[in-house]
């Protein structure tokens, strides 16, 4: 039995919370992101909650080296308004196809996690030049 509480404990120890969810999935708060070496830039964001609930995410600046965002502070008030030096920026991704790999991306909606707190939330961001659909081919 102790194998299991550790196994629950490492899986907690590797969640961020979403303190309002996702929209249009708003009743699922806590997320693991996944890796394997051969998934590498891309990463899945699984639901804790409901694990047949995942997102291919991707790290904005691998995507988008000029990446830039203007946010409005009190959008990130809930996750510990961490500075640009305390969090990620993700990408959701859509994939087109697998052969060639083409997939767009919601430059619009980033996600941005606070990585000392373990915290996320998913933004818009209103004036904006990007594309809610931007696509890409690897």
């Amino acid at each position: 039995m102790e194998a299991c509480v550790s196994v629950e404990q490492e899986i907690l120890d590797k969640t961020f919370t979403f303190p309002v969810g996702l929209p249009g999935f708003l009743q699922f708060h806590r997320f693991v992101f996944t890796q394997t070496e051969e998934e590498r830039p891309f990463a899945f964001m699984r639901s804790v909650d409901d694990p047949s609930v995942s997102f291919l995410v991707i790290e904005a600046f691998y995507l988008k080296g000029d990446y830039v965002m203007d946010v409005d502070d009190t959008l990130l008030e809930d996750i510990g308004s961490p500075g640009p030096l305390d969090c990620l920026v993700f990408f959701i991704l859509k994939v087109e196809s697998w052969k060639p790999f083409v997939f767009h991306a919601n430059l619009r909606a980033p996600l941005i996690i606070h990585k000392e707190k373990r915290l996320g939330r998913q933004i818009t961001l209103n004036e904006s030049s990007y594309s809610t659909q931007e696509r890409f081919e690897f």
